[in-house]
């Protein structure tokens, strides 16, 4: 039993999904850090003009975790 356990190798299921996972990888690849879902409201509301000013997060994301 030499064999080890590898983990299924995530793929991407559409050209969308393959486009983000490449840019990603980029990302990784040059040493910069991926943003933070609080990096990513800060980041839309400064491009929406603020408007999300609330403590409600702009992104849907943020609510869905929320609120299981």
């Amino acid at each position: 039993m030499g064999d080890k356990l590898k983990k299924p190798r995530l793929a991407p299921r559409t050209l969308l999904g393959q486009r983000l996972w490449d840019m990603r990888a980029r990302i990784v690849a040059s040493g910069e850090s991926l943003l933070t879902w609080d990096d990513i409201d800060r980041e839309l509301a400064e491009r929406l003009g603020e408007r999300g000013k609330s403590s409600e997060p702009i992104h849907r994301a943020t609510k869905v975790q929320e609120d299981q």
